[in-house]
């Protein structure tokens, strides 16, 4: 912070302690302005649009971002219940407008499966009210056949798809970019180590699981060396992309949601 202040004064810029907060991770420090007061601590805090938590969970954010599309999707109801708007407009306007507030970031994240049957979940009853399909109780209709009638997919699956171009941005890039170097090991695709496991059931990571998929998309380790070792330009990201299509409707046709 010392350094940050040190070099914006050059270009006449100053820290607003009134408004600066710190989270401590896995310690009870105190960091304390230039004056001797203490900046205040939070267990959590909104950053660059996302909400991030000292112990690295993701329930927090999440319960946030469905409630945040929530209340998108009601302040739309006389869009979906409009009768002068086919309904693939309304299909639009509710990617455009809900489902993209819902997934924004998740894709650096990876969901546990009840946190995905979540915004499945989710994602099911809104295509219900659009389409005007009442419940599966009363209609006897799948949300399988509400999402064929949608030309849609799971919400699980369109954020795979996402985190896996994301992984192959990683992949791309660099040894010296700095996102490269918190993933993988300098000049290969192997995951960096992440030191002593602790105590416990080890959590599922975003690198590991994404891996495991991004693997399998491309038919390997070989193979995925050979996919994403390329420079990131225009070809590198319509193979992967492409890679990515393939193995997604391979899921698709298995019924691996």
């Amino acid at each position: 912070m010392r350094c940050v202040e040190e070099v914006g004064a050059e270009f006449g810029l100053t820290f607003n302690f009134s408004k600066l907060e710190s989270m401590p991770v896995r310690c009870a420090d105190v960091v304390q302005s230039p004056g001797g007061g203490e900046i205040p601590t939070k267990s959590s805090m909104v950053y660059l649009g996302g909400l991030i938590s000292n112990d690295g969970k993701i329930d927090s954010e999440l319960a946030r971002r469905i409630g945040m599309a929530k209340s998108d999707f009601r302040s739309l109801q006389k869009v979906w219940g409009h009768a002068g708007l086919p309904c693939k407009r309304k299909l639009e306007i509710y990617t455009a407008c809900v489902v993209n507030t819902l997934l924004y970031n998740l894709n650096t994240t990876w969901l546990s499966a009840a946190a995905r049957r979540r915004i499945n979940g989710f994602h099911a009853r809104c295509l219900r009210q659009i389409l005007h399909i009442p419940p599966a109780f009363i209609s006897h209709v799948s949300n399988e056949v509400v999402l064929r009638m949608a030309g849609a997919q799971p919400l699980s699956e369109v954020l795979l798809r996402q985190q896996l171009s994301y992984f192959g941005r990683i992949a791309r890039m660099p040894d010296g970019a700095a996102i490269r170097q918190v993933v993988f090991e300098p000049g290969t695709l192997q995951l960096k180590s992440a030191g002593p496991r602790r105590r416990g059931r080890p959590r599922i990571s975003w690198a590991g699981a994404v891996r495991q998929h991004a693997v399998t998309a491309a038919g390997g380790e070989q193979q995925l060396q050979d996919v994403c070792a390329r420079e990131d330009t225009p070809q590198a990201q319509r193979v992967w992309a492409a890679t990515v299509r393939r193995y997604l409707s391979a899921r698709a046709s298995q019924g691996c949601v």
